[in-house]
């Protein structure tokens, strides 16, 4: 943002206008600083896609660091990578391959945050390992077990509690459903 501010002289012009500029060589896509914003956009990219390797079980060798720090430098070089390709492409993407590419990366990055607020939602481990509901259902008994023995009645309706909460929120077969559950079991 700051970038397009100090240059917004430039930005604002109509594309047809902009070769006449003084900043026109330094900015545009093909040159100085708009070529340097392409590549990193696309060095970004592939920064980010190593996630992808880090989360799979294909990879076992490449396994350093956790995953909350993996998600969190994910979702930065998305949101980086897609503010450079606006920039490279001097803020006025063209109907080229580089435009349509462009658009895609918008799309790209709405999707990865619908899938982020949705990621969230789903319980973990402290190494980021998915949460099975037998998982949760013996530590539910297990806490339950830690709790004062002379309150066994508020043990019972406790855990009877949580159990009817758990089978009105299960997954639905749609996706449609499971978001609604999600919505429902939030609230």
């Amino acid at each position: 943002l700051a970038w397009a501010l100090w240059h917004a002289e430039y930005y604002t012009l109509a594309p047809g206008e902009r070769p006449t500029h003084v900043e026109h060589r330094f900015l545009r896509p093909g040159e100085g600083a708009g070529l340097a914003l392409g590549v990193a956009a696309t060095a970004l990219i592939v920064l980010n896609l190593a996630y992808l390797l880090r989360r799979s079980p294909r990879a076992p060798w490449f396994k350093w660091g956790s995953l909350q720090v993996w998600m969190t430098s994910h979702v930065a070089t998305g949101i980086l990578a897609f503010l450079c390709a606006a920039l490279h492409s001097a803020m006025a993407p063209g109907d080229t391959v580089g435009g349509h590419s462009f658009w895609a990366l918008a799309v790209l990055l709405v999707t990865g945050g619908i899938g982020r607020y949705f990621y969230s939602y789903v319980p973990r481990e402290a190494n980021g390992r998915e949460l099975e509901l037998s998982e949760v259902r013996r530590r539910l008994t297990h806490l339950s077990e830690e709790w004062d023995q002379g309150q066994q009645r508020f043990r019972e309706h406790a855990r009877d509690a949580v159990q009817r909460l758990v089978d009105a929120r299960r997954w639905q077969p749609s996706f449609p459903g499971r978001v609604l559950s999600m919505v429902k079991g939030r609230r």
